[in-house]
């Protein structure tokens, strides 16, 4: 299949007045083929977000959905460090499943929620249950720097 992919972007095969442009992403450079290196002629590094930067990608993946007015976005961002903007989206999910989880206690137990539905600002911190359940994927700076100065000479 490597080879057929190669002889492909090679354009053996392809129209030689055909343009292609193709834009590879990875977490992880230091595994990539050498012969696909080769056809890159640019790399450009993109590291992992900062604070601020973690604080407009939430935005983002929380637009439209039913949270409190009053979220704190910075704070989040701030006890996020080192989460990319993946690490970031499954964190919405999993508050999201606590917040149902929740809601299906106090309907188990007889009780009515206020606002049935709306995520709350104030659950950071809130599930000790859940406090050894850290996030493998949250990375420094430097280990993603470390990987791509070696693979690409830096």
């Amino acid at each position: 299949m490597k080879t057929e992919f190669m002889a492909l972007w090679d354009g053996f095969t392809t129209d030689q007045n055909a343009r292609v442009m193709v834009l590879a992403a990875t977490n992880r450079p230091s595994e990539l083929d050498e012969a696909i290196l080769r056809r890159l002629p640019q790399v450009f590094e993109i590291g992992i977000p900062d604070r601020k930067e973690r604080a407009e990608i939430l935005k983002v993946i929380l637009k439209g959905e039913r949270v409190e007015k009053n979220i704190d976005y910075d704070r989040i961002a701030g006890l996020c460090e080192g989460y990319t903007g993946s690490d970031l989206l499954e964190l919405c999910k999993k508050a999201a499943y606590f917040t149902i989880r929740d809601l299906l206690d106090e309907e188990k137990n007889g009780k009515k929620s206020s606002e049935q539905g709306t995520a709350s600002a104030t659950g950071v911190g809130n599930y000790p249950d859940d406090k050894d359940d850290n996030n493998e994927s949250s990375v420094e700076q430097d280990d993603i720097k470390e990987p791509f100065s070696e693979v690409y000479s830096l």
